[in-house]
């Protein structure tokens, strides 16, 4: 996979364009999160190349990041 802001990583087969790739505080992997109309549904774990096992937003340098609250279905 390739995010908009051009980082490289592997995700799950099944993940679609507009899924989101999110840095998830006590997690030791990035997820990939889908929007759904009540929330987010957790679509897998993924790995890219930077932004692993516990790096926060502030060492994610360009990448544009937000701290946002989700609700997991």
């Amino acid at each position: 996979m390739e995010t908009e802001s051009g980082l490289l990583g592997l995700a799950p087969l099944f993940t679609e364009p507009g899924d989101l790739f999110c840095v998830v505080q006590g997690s030791s992997h990035p997820v990939i999160l889908r929007p759904v109309e009540r929330g987010y549904l957790h679509v897998g774990v993924c790995w890219v190349l930077g932004p692993m096992a516990g790096e926060t937003a502030e060492n994610l340098g360009d990448t544009p990041t937000a701290l946002e609250k989700f609700e997991i279905f």
